[in-house]
């Protein structure tokens, strides 16, 4: 009993797995031999991780956002890791560290993630937040030229300055949104324009200035007015919409902060290696023991696949031809009734009427119904072999027959 049970489960579990692999090759598009291999890889990878059986999902996830199946391998261990240290589930995850490298400039995952833990760690959001809004501020910010670091130091310091990160996400886009606005850099009639105000936006090279000195130099620009109705309004005034102009200058009277931040993400690297040191909880033995149980269950259960494949298989074949051989079970008793009701029943198909003044009955004194043929019977008087007759043709309709 308990060996059948294990078998079952095995069998299930493997199952499950190779539903979740095949899923994986709509997108990655590989031969039997090469899906096996990567199967192997991505069990190698999950395993001991806590998340074994969410470990293809991840993967599909990241490979489906265009990454390469060697990026999206490479993406899947600090991955599986991160979502545990930043206590997010595991797609959420996997959803941003591809958004990110694929807009971002930075293409090692591990310092991908050096940048988000330290972007927690300098701000006030979670993890959770930051891997949902980052990925969505990052091509704008692409866009104007900056790059994911500084992306991540302005967020950490807005969040840390009080705005709820949502908030944050949406101020900081409209900003780096801005920064790429050519109106907003050189000016028009109405709007006087970064340049023209005498801010250097670009380097000898032709490149945007780093963030921090863009914003020192609008810092010195503003240095005289006094509140922030008046710092807002010049920075309206450049072109910058309300909240950009609302979030600049935030940052540019909180000079210290920001640079601290700016700092903290810049030197971020270590950052998501602490991130997992300090994430280690009592259960994390007993989720890699689990994974461990469920990697020999898809294993043995992989052998025996297709033996439950081949006997289902069988029996299907079986079933098939047991159908066919009903239909001409059912024709040829259908013939034979047919027969037998014409031979002993020659007035069956009659339907005059009788004694009794209904049809096709002929003396019999109920209204029986000739079943054989589905019609009424008529059933002459006198003789044993008339009543045999009439006997025949009133054999009770069995089924659809």
């Amino acid at each position: 009993m308990a060996l059948g049970t294990g078998l079952y489960e095995a069998t299930q579990a493997a199952a499950g797995w190779e539903t979740k692999m095949a899923e994986v090759n709509v997108t990655a598009n590989l031969s039997k031999s090469e899906l096996r291999q990567l199967s192997d890889q991505i069990m190698a990878i999950g395993r001991g991780s806590g998340q074994l059986q969410q470990a293809p999902n991840a993967f599909n996830r990241i490979l489906s956002a265009g990454l390469s199946t060697n990026d999206a391998l490479a993406a899947l261990e600090p991955t599986l890791k991160a979502a545990k240290a930043g206590f997010t589930d595991l797609e959420t995850v996997a959803t941003a560290v591809a958004g990110v490298f694929n807009a971002g400039d930075v293409k090692d995952f591990t310092q991908i993630y050096d940048v988000l833990f330290a972007t927690v760690k300098a701000g006030n959001a979670n993890f959770k937040d930051i891997a949902d809004f980052l990925p969505k501020i990052l091509p704008g910010a692409r866009a104007a030229g900056f790059g994911l670091k500084e992306v991540g130091g302005a967020y950490a310091f807005l969040t840390a300055a009080g705005f709820q990160a949502d908030d944050a996400a949406n101020r900081l886009a409209n900003t780096f949104k801005a920064f790429s606005d050519q109106d907003v850099i050189y000016g028009t009639k109405q709007k006087k324009g970064l340049i023209r105000s005498g801010i250097q936006v670009f380097d000898t090279q032709g490149n945007i200035k780093p963030m921090l000195d863009i914003l020192n130099q609008l810092s010195d620009k503003v240095k005289g007015l006094r509140s922030d109705a008046e710092r807002i309004a010049f920075m309206e005034n450049l072109g910058f919409d309300m909240e950009a102009a609302a979030s600049i200058n935030a940052m540019i009277q909180e000079n210290n902060k920001l640079n601290d931040a700016m700092n903290a993400v810049t030197n971020s690297t270590g950052q998501f290696e602490l991130a997992v040191e300090n994430s280690v909880t009592s259960l994390d033995s007993y989720k890699a023991f689990l994974d461990n149980i469920y990697g020999i269950k898809v294993k043995l259960g992989t052998y025996l696949l297709p033996l439950v494949s081949w006997g289902f298989g069988v029996l299907n074949k079986a079933m098939e031809m047991g159908i066919a051989l009903g239909g001409q079970m059912a024709t040829a008793i259908s013939g034979c009734r047919r027969t037998l009701c014409s031979w002993f029943s020659p007035n069956a198909y009659m339907d005059e009427p009788n004694s009794t003044g209904k049809q096709g009955m002929g003396g019999c004194a109920s209204t029986p119904q000739c079943y054989l043929m589905g019609k009424p019977h008529r059933r002459s008087s006198g003789g044993f072999g008339t009543i045999s007759r009439g006997a025949i043709c009133c054999l009770p309709k069995v089924g659809n027959i």
